[in-house]
């Protein structure tokens, strides 16, 4: 049983990072700045697991997504900004994944 759980792990594992590489070496490039940070926390310990960052990309065309990318480690700040790369999909899909690290804005 716990052969199973494993291979079924690895291979979510696996689809995940064939999807980022996909994002990442089709995907159009853009600037996204972070809306909104939520934290993800254990229910035992308090401690928190992940946090969700809501970013705003804009496009070339005037218009903006609004997307979400989940964080493990260190959270960024609401006006941060982060290099992206981002897939559209027919309908209001939007596959989005991060391109570097995220910093704070310079105003």
């Amino acid at each position: 049983m716990l052969l199973i759980i494993g291979v079924l792990f690895l291979v979510g594992m696996l689809v995940v990072a064939l999807n980022r590489r996909h994002i990442r070496g089709r995907g159009v490039s853009g600037q996204a700045s972070v809306l909104r940070v939520d934290a993800h926390k254990d229910l035992r310990t308090g401690s928190v697991i992940f946090y969700v960052v809501q970013l705003a990309i804009a496009r070339p065309d005037g218009t903006e997504i609004v997307a979400a990318v989940t964080v493990f480690g260190d959270p960024p700040q609401p006006g941060w900004t982060v290099p992206v790369r981002y897939l559209e999909r027919l309908g209001n899909t939007t596959k989005v994944a991060t391109d570097g690290p995220f910093k704070p804005s310079r105003r």
